[in-house]
């Protein structure tokens, strides 16, 4: 098994379909008090404030996503990865993504 690093962008960007084998556990991230949701949402928050402060972010460690990509794909097609680990965190930042993409389209533009 070999490991590269890559930022959570450039996994987001590729076209690829993602699929969360049956072996893996349910969702489950809690939004209580000083539990999963809330410490993202804290760090996103930081981060945030950094740059509308002019300050250059520091890298935000998001965890390892653990994946096998089957050997025999069709050409062409979009590739497709099975998720060993880091479900949780990719669900919950691509609901992330969706709950902000929301409130801008509510905003609508402002400049």
């Amino acid at each position: 098994m070999e490991a590269y690093p890559r930022s959570l962008d450039v996994v987001l960007k590729e076209r690829q379909q993602w699929v969360v084998p049956v072996y893996q556990r349910h969702y489950s991230w809690k939004s209580d008090d000083d539990e999963q949701i809330p410490n993202l949402w804290s760090d996103l928050r930081d981060q945030t404030l950094m740059i509308l402060e002019g300050r250059k972010p520091f890298p935000h460690y998001f965890g390892a996503i653990i994946y096998s990509q089957p050997t025999k794909q069709p050409f062409g097609a979009v590739t497709q990865r099975h998720l060993v680990d880091g479900q949780q965190r990719i669900t919950t930042f691509q609901l992330v993504l969706v709950a902000l993409r929301e409130a801008a389209r509510d905003l609508g533009p402002t400049f």
